[in-house]
């Protein structure tokens, strides 16, 4: 029987007055089952006859990840909130109705739009909008062994949840900590390392990424892809032409996918885990070369899918590419007889092939003018969508690159980032859609009447260093300070990224 997870929020008239007190519980039931229901089921077998007052619902919502219910745990009890004279720990008393309120709107926003970045909040330690703060706000730094070894709450947190998974991991990190060849991104919120990407190299141009790990309360919050994307300029820089990463977390395997991994194996009984968990094996291959014309895109669409002979297994096996092609965004890999071998998006093809320049990559990109404290929020929340006037209409921007131009005091072009698509509509159509993915409400995006665009974004980074006003008119890069968002040519996107450097740690 299929089952849902309900979370649910109830109180007593009495509780609900001026700092009012509340239970934030999750249960779960059939998935047939109204969540309101499968609530009071629970809530009527936990109050009983214990308080005269009949329980107050203030809200039961249907969540796809259970894990949503300790992340509000934890987040409230770091505030403060929660009652420690209550039995359990799932009472938490708010300052006022008002704060009470704007959580239970997060709550429900962030269910809808699948996004917890806002409930879990921004980051308290950066300051100030220079572009120093915008590099802070993305929040990861590159440490060794040795500078990494001090940071041992997150060391005790990954031995708590790793262990468990692959005997010995201890003694491993150990070693590992001792390899002047490994590399640890560590990323912070709060002065606090919160999450860490371990690999190094294996050979010449290989190299395997041991340890993906951000602490349950920042997950879904944009702290793992600053993490992979840094590893990935870092491969770039070592000219890594293949990364592998093996993992015991089915969940992690969607967002492997998302940046161009690909599940190659299984192993089981690698380790002796309890229920005879698997081990899934993942690769990334790196490609460097641009496309010159259709036979290297081709090409590449046979090293990534290769032909596969017939077997007990599979009888048919996979025929091998012989066409691909692009319509809409949409990329259709071939065989001779015009059957899809694979069919997915454009933005998917380019994670697969990054970071090689495709040649349906729009020939123009954007400049994006920003604040620099929206793009500081953008950073820390994990936000990937864009709110503005539109402007360049008719273009199809899907895929085309951004260059971030910070308005005062920086002055300059901060950081890149590549389009996933563009929405033009107006203000409640676009916050209906997309709500909590950028960092403006609804008041802000626009009036009822007008018309606004929103640009969805992903492999958002900051370059090595802004690249000055002055630097950008003087090497043909602007020929002006951006007031809206415009295009400019490929070729001069490139000589941007070539002035500033893409940030690895």
């Amino acid at each position: 029987m299929e089952t849902q997870a309900v979370l649910y929020i109830y109180s007593f008239p009495s509780y609900l007055k001026e700092q009012p007190r509340v239970k934030i519980g999750r249960t779960s039931g059939s998935a047939d089952a109204d969540p309101t229901e499968l609530a009071w089921q629970r809530i009527r077998a936990q109050v009983r006859t214990s308080h005269p007052e009949e329980p107050q619902l203030l809200s039961a919502i249907k969540i796809l990840d259970e894990r949503v219910e300790s992340i509000i745990h934890s987040q409230l009890t770091a505030k403060g909130y929660h009652v420690a004279e209550a039995p359990g720990i799932e009472w938490f008393r708010f300052p006022n109705q008002q704060e009470l309120q704007d959580f239970v709107n997060k709550l429900y926003r962030a269910v809808i739009f699948d996004d917890y970045s806002e409930l879990i909040g921004g980051r308290r330690d950066i300051e100030g909008d220079s572009f120093e703060s915008v590099v802070a706000a993305f929040g990861v730094r590159k440490l060794g062994g040795s500078e990494f070894r001090r940071e041992i709450e997150l060391i005790k947190m990954l031995d708590a949840e790793l262990s468990p998974l692959y005997p010995g991991f201890p003694q491993w990190l150990d070693k590992t900590m001792s390899d002047s060849r490994t590399v640890f991104n560590v990323a912070y919120r709060d002065r606090q390392a919160i999450g860490v990407a371990i690999w190094k190299p294996k050979s010449r141009d290989i190299a395997k990424l041991s340890t993906l790990y951000v602490y349950q309360e920042f997950r879904r919050s944009g702290i793992g892809r600053n993490l992979i994307l840094t590893c990935f300029e870092q491969w770039k820089l070592e000219r890594i032409r293949r990364a592998f990463v093996t993992t015991a977390r089915i969940e992690l395997i969607p967002f492997f996918e998302r940046y161009g991994f690909w599940v190659e194996g299984i192993g089981r009984e690698i380790y002796e885990r309890e229920g005879h968990q698997p081990e899934w094996f993942l690769t990334k291959l790196l490609f460097y070369d641009p496309d010159t014309n259709n036979l290297d895109v081709i090409n590449k669409a046979r090293y990534l899918f290769p032909s596969i002979i017939g077997s007990s297994y599979n009888s048919t096996g996979r025929k091998e590419v012989i066409q691909v092609q692009y319509n809409d965004a949409t990329i259709d890999l071939l065989d001779s007889d015009s059957h899809s071998i694979h069919r997915c998006s454009f933005h998917s093809w380019l994670n697969l092939t990054y970071p090689a320049e495709s040649i349906y990559t729009p020939r123009t990109a954007y400049v994006i003018p920003i604040r620099p404290q929206f793009l500081i929020q953008i950073f820390q929340a994990g936000k990937t969508v864009y709110y503005g006037k539109p402007t360049c209409t008719q273009d199809d921007m899907r895929g085309a690159l951004i260059l971030f131009y910070a308005s005062r005091p920086i002055s300059g072009v901060v950081a890149i980032a590549r389009i996933v698509n563009r929405y033009i509509g107006t203000p409640a159509q676009l916050y209906s859609d997309l709500g909590v993915r950028g960092v403006l409400t609804l008041e802000q995006i626009g009036g009822e009447a007008q018309t606004r665009h929103a640009v969805e974004f992903d492999f958002l980074m900051p370059l090595r260093q802004a690249i000055s006003r002055n630097d950008l008119l003087s090497n043909g890069v602007l020929n002006g300070t951006p007031q809206t968002m415009h295009s400019i040519s490929l070729e001069r996107y490139r000589r941007a990224v070539e002035l500033g450097g893409i940030y690895a740690g």
